[in-house]
């Protein structure tokens, strides 16, 4: 399995796999928040990844299962204030998204997130790679914005 994981083309399996579960989802969804509300919708989907998570800690440490909280502990208070955050951060956003779902079509909210997410990445490709900002990078990203564009009309 780590072999699989180390290979480039696990990460383009998994993009694939969850763009494709994502417009699946969200579409299921759709028609769901039509009968309960976005935060009971988010609700149980966390009880469901709680008792997921439980299975996954369960098996994989099955012979040290005060593994995690030993990592857990091992983690400095500032870490841990971070990793809470993130996971209040990634809780309001389940429940804002699933609250513009009920507003919105699926194909606007996937495809508005793809095309910000793809500006925002190059953004922060150029940013992170510390490399020069070129004629070819800027019209690279004229062309998105105009590709974003005729996109969302």
């Amino acid at each position: 399995m780590d072999n699989f994981l180390k290979s480039k083309y696990a990460v383009y399996i998994f993009f694939l796999l969850t763009s494709v579960f994502g417009w699946l989802t969200a579409s299921y969804e759709k028609g769901l928040l039509k009968k309960i509300n976005p935060t009971t919708m988010v609700f149980f989907d966390t009880i469901i990844a709680t008792i997921v998570l439980g299975a996954i800690i369960i098996t994989q440490y099955r012979k040290e299962p005060q593994k995690t909280v030993k990592e857990l502990s091992q983690l400095s208070n500032s870490d841990l204030l971070k990793i809470t955050a993130l996971g209040i951060f990634g809780t309001f956003i389940g429940v804002s998204a699933s609250n513009l779902l009920k507003y919105h079509n699926v194909s606007d909210m996937e495809m508005s997130g793809f095309m910000i997410s793809l500006f925002v990445s190059g953004i922060a490709i150029y940013l992170l790679s510390e490399k020069k900002f070129t004629t070819s990078r800027f019209m690279g990203f004229i062309l998105l914005l105009i590709g974003g564009y005729f996109f969302m009309k």
